[in-house]
């Protein structure tokens, strides 16, 4: 007889997770899959703020990806309850929020604007990974900045 060892994917058991607890928060929130490797985004919007939390198996490679709260775990792990820390995190940061991001509409159209100038300029029909990487990085700093504006005036 052969026995089978199941792995679990654990960036897609906390990605179900995170979707989960967000229906149960009730929290407006965008997610997004990198198309280059395991990872997952969210954006959480909790009041006038977007927070980021980025899960994947690996550190972040470009700057905009390093702007999200960051929860790294195995690719794969034997038991579930081996990710119950992670999960735990991932509820304080979904009650408290986490780190300032950009609002999504604005960096889908920050791309769009400048992807179209780009077309217009060149021909050219997509952005490069490091232009993309560029724009989303711009926002997420004035996000942060303009947040931190805010809390530093005083009532």
């Amino acid at each position: 007889m052969i026995a089978f060892d199941a792995a679990i994917d654990a960036v897609g058991h906390l990605d179900r997770f995170v979707k989960l607890r967000l229906v149960e928060s009730g929290h407006l929130h965008y997610r997004a899959a990198s198309t280059a490797s395991e990872a997952v985004y969210f954006s959480i919007r909790r009041g006038d703020w977007w927070y980021g939390l980025r899960i994947a198996g690996h550190p972040p490679v470009y700057a905009c990806s390093a702007d999200y709260e960051q929860v790294l775990v195995p690719r794969q792990v034997r038991d579930v309850e081996l990710l119950r820390p992670q999960e735990e995190r991932i509820a304080s940061i979904i009650e408290s929020g986490g780190r300032i991001v950009a609002s999504p509409e604005d960096v889908i159209d920050a791309i769009e604007h400048h992807l179209s100038r780009l077309r217009e300029r060149t021909g050219a029909a997509t952005l490069s990974n490091r232009d993309a990487d560029r724009i989303r990085h711009q926002l997420h700093f004035r996000a942060r900045w303009a947040h931190d504006e805010q809390a530093a005036r005083p009532n």
